[in-house]
């Protein structure tokens, strides 16, 4: 599914935010017109879905009309809206359409404000308990420090009877990024990531990764042990499988920006803009993305303990995100780009 970024604007100031080279930097918008192009260039590729993401994509000037427009298109199965949810309120009768999915972000009080908090439960209260929405919204949390909070999450996941629930671990920004070297910032989120899932699993909810996994290294057997038990039990005997626990990459996540131009994910936008009208497709594009950043990705380390690993020679594991090795991507980038000039003057 590609993503479609409505507006740079935002209702909060996440300590954490992956987006912070656009959200709330200004006041920019996606026009209709670009929106229709971005919709258009998806669905030309053959998906059926696609995401509505922002900033806060719900304070779009014309959001209710982006909706609409979403609903009337008949070859759109799905349409996932990214949000905080603390303005779902004033959308409830679109969002009641069969299409619509949601992923609503849930930030501990502390992060939100206790208003702006209790506005996201009482909206939830409203779509899962009296209009019955439970089965198109999902909720999610982004771990992005040692002691991340989660006992607010966890009441509102038995609150509603969630089964699963989407996780991620977040990239610090650029300047934090400096400090800390991927392993080890990983390496500290790890204990407390694990106490969450042991929790979450003994009350028989599922943590779904997003983005970000813990590099398969860190799994240690005593983990590994419990996300095998926890699992059977919770899926009636199915196992664990090698590949849920040790597969440490990511496809490239298409968020197309306001202008029409694509970016692989938000935390590598600062180096992987293209205009959408260089390509045929979403597959094309994603191709590109896999060959002009993703190819580099798995011949750079970040870690020592990376050189010789054998998931990364295989491609099985990125050790982190690649916004920790973008820069060395980019050297690598250029080498072969000058490779391939002194090979064509050889020529």
């Amino acid at each position: 599914m590609a993503n479609i970024v409505l507006t740079d604007v935002c209702n909060l100031r996440c300590p954490y935010c992956f987006a912070g080279e656009f959200v709330n930097q200004d006041a920019n918008e996606i026009s209709m017109q670009n929106y229709r192009a971005a919709k258009e260039f998806i669905l030309s590729s053959g998906e059926s879905s696609l995401g509505l993401i922002g900033g806060e994509p719900l304070l779009h000037s014309r959001f209710k009309e982006i909706l609409q427009d979403v609903i009337e298109d008949k070859r759109i199965r799905k349409a996932t809206v990214f949000t905080n949810g603390i303005h779902c309120d004033e959308f409830l009768n679109e969002f009641a359409h069969e299409k619509f999915r949601f992923l609503i972000n849930c930030n501990p009080p502390s992060d939100t404000g206790q208003r702006q908090y209790q506005k996201l439960c009482d909206n939830l209260e409203e779509m899962i308990g009296n209009r019955y929405m439970r089965d198109k919204v999902s909720l999610g949390i982004n771990m992005y420090k040692p002691d991340f909070e989660y006992d607010y999450l966890i009441e509102l996941l038995e609150k509603y009877r969630f089964d699963q629930v989407r996780v991620s671990i977040t990239v610090p920004n650029l300047e934090e990024r400096g400090r800390q070297d991927a392993l080890s910032y990983f390496e500290s989120i790890r204990p407390r990531m694990f106490e969450f899932f042991k929790l979450l699993m003994e009350k028989g909810i599922r943590p779904h990764y997003d983005c970000n996994r813990l590099p398969a290294c860190m799994i240690r057997e005593e983990d590994y042990e419990m996300l095998r038990e926890e699992t059977a039990r919770i899926l009636g005997g199915r196992k664990l499988t090698a590949n849920m626990v040790e597969i440490v990459r990511c496809n490239p996540v298409i968020d197309i920006l306001q202008d029409l131009t694509a970016i692989r994910c938000f935390g590598l936008s600062q180096y992987t803009k293209v205009p959408i009208g260089r390509f045929r497709s979403i597959a094309e594009l994603r191709e590109y993305y896999r060959r002009e950043v993703d190819a580099y990705a798995c011949n750079t380390v970040h870690h020592t303990n990376c050189i010789d690993c054998e998931r990364r020679l295989t491609a099985k594991c990125y050790g982190g995100c690649l916004a920790y090795k973008m820069n060395d991507i980019l050297k690598l980038q250029e080498c072969s780009r000058r490779q391939m000039e002194l090979h064509g003057q050889g020529e």
